[in-house]
């Protein structure tokens, strides 16, 4: 790849986060459901939502939280009923943390919420442009999950 092209492209992605940011995940008041997330936790809750249950260290590194910051994320998580800590049979130093049916619910209630802004953004285009964007997307997630193994 030629120093431009990565170039050019290191600038695209630069601004398709914050774009995605402000348009996608960013929530007026009164829009977010009762329980309110820090934005780790919503990560952290998302993460286990699609892997079901991880150990801690495991979740610490692929959020990049440092384990002593993860700690409290988790207990608050846990107060609020959203996850649950279980004891690994094989390594009594290492926990398991598991999302909860409560939690699952509140993924489920955040992910109607993006929906719901994603259909606004996407309301004005047609259905090539529609398609062209969900083949882009479908793409860039096939070369970033192949850029870079999850250890999860």
């Amino acid at each position: 790849m030629k120093d431009d092209d990565v170039r050019l492209f290191s600038e695209y992605f630069m601004l398709l986060i914050p774009l995605m940011q402000n348009k996608v995940f960013s929530f007026r008041k009164e829009e977010l459901p009762a329980i309110r997330l820090s934005e780790s936790a919503r990560r952290t809750l998302a993460l286990l939502h699609e892997i079901r249950c991880a150990i801690v260290s495991d979740l610490s590194d692929e959020l990049n939280i440092s384990r002593p910051n993860m700690t409290p994320l988790l207990d608050k998580l846990a107060e609020q009923g959203l996850v649950s800590r279980l004891p690994c049979g094989v390594d009594r130093r290492q926990i398991y943390v598991q999302i909860t049916a409560k939690g699952d619910e509140l993924c489920r209630e955040y992910q109607q919420l993006i929906t719901s802004k994603i259909k606004e953004m996407i309301d004005h285009l047609d259905e090539e442009e529609l398609r062209e964007m969900i083949e882009h997307m479908k793409r860039l997630k096939s070369i970033l999950i192949k850029t870079g193994e999850s250890s999860l």
